[in-house]
């Protein structure tokens, strides 16, 4: 009786309490397995994201290492540009006070380098050199400096060159001399620079081509040497004689054709087709011929 009275004042609760767990039972087995391969993807993803934030670290860290050693470089080179500064600024605080402004160009001056700039111009449409030399000759002072300048430019126009070559051996060597020596500087512009002292012919402009007979470029060491002979100039002998041990055979043969036009085209058995050694005994020949006549070559 106390049993049944008991079922029936928890009867509905307690039934469907045994129903629950009567009824309950844990994850399928497909379940499980799914979900430890989940989380074994997972702890692999996780370790190769590890590996790489530790490969980025080390690269990062690398890279800082390498931009900070280039700071403490340019750093250095900062500090040794502001000390040669600082040197310079000294030196011209020493320097005595600039004089005074440059006088402005007169109307006449103005007109003749107008006047230099359309006849260059004129000679790069192939004008004909004789008459632009002409023009330009009585403003020589002006017109010498810009048609010198003009001789890198023309480099690349073999004919420009020519007419430009032509125009500048018109005009007087004292006008010439200063642009020429500017040319001869340049390591473009000084192989035509040599080529019109050369044609002027004159011998006391030709002074300055004396500073290069031993010039290590032997090409141009020739142009030197010939123009020096042009203008009857015997320190271009010398300059000539180095040429004949030249290594190229080009140069060879220019050196003694040039060295023939002084010796009566005497060649002492020099053969320009064959090397140094095998020309020792006529070179040797040139040496002895010109340490004799040198002196008095051109009297």
């Amino acid at each position: 009786m106390k049993h049944a009275r008991s079922t029936r004042r928890h009867g509905p609760s307690l039934l469907l309490l045994l129903s629950l767990v009567g009824c309950s039972s844990g994850p399928a087995p497909n379940e499980v397995f799914a979900t430890k391969e989940d989380l074994g993807k997972l702890e692999l993803k996780f370790t190769n994201t590890n590996e790489a934030s530790v490969l980025f670290s080390r690269e990062f860290t690398d890279r800082l290492g390498r931009i900070e050693q280039r700071l403490a470089a340019l750093e250095a080179v900062t500090k040794s540009h502001d000390i040669e500064i600082r040197r310079l600024n000294e030196r011209l605080s020493q320097l005595p006070a600039a004089g005074p402004a440059p006088t402005p160009l007169s109307a006449g001056t103005e007109e003749a380098l107008k006047t230099t700039d359309d006849q260059i111009q004129r000679l790069r449409d192939g004008f004909p050199p004789d008459e632009v030399a002409r023009i330009l000759a009585p403003i020589a002072r002006y017109a010498a400096p810009k048609a010198c300048a003009a001789l890198k430019d023309a480099l690349r126009d073999v004919e420009y060159m020519k007419r430009l070559e032509a125009v500048l051996s018109k005009f007087p060597p004292a006008d010439l001399k200063i642009p020429l020596e500017e040319a001869l500087r340049d390591p473009i512009a000084r192989n035509p620079a040599a080529r019109v002292v050369g044609t002027v012919g004159d011998r006391e402009l030709s002074r300055i081509l004396e500073p290069y007979t031993s010039d290590a470029e032997m090409d141009f060491c020739i142009q030197v040497g010939e123009s020096l002979i042009r203008c009857r100039n015997q320190a271009g002998v010398p300059a000539l004689l180095r040429a004949l041990r030249a290594d190229d055979k080009n140069t060879r043969l220019l050196a003694v054709a040039a060295l023939r036009s002084v010796s009566k085209n005497e060649t002492f058995g020099y053969d320009f087709s064959k090397p140094a050694d095998a020309n020792a005994a006529a070179i040797k020949a040139w040496e002895e011929w010109y340490e004799k006549n040198g002196a008095t070559l051109f009297d």
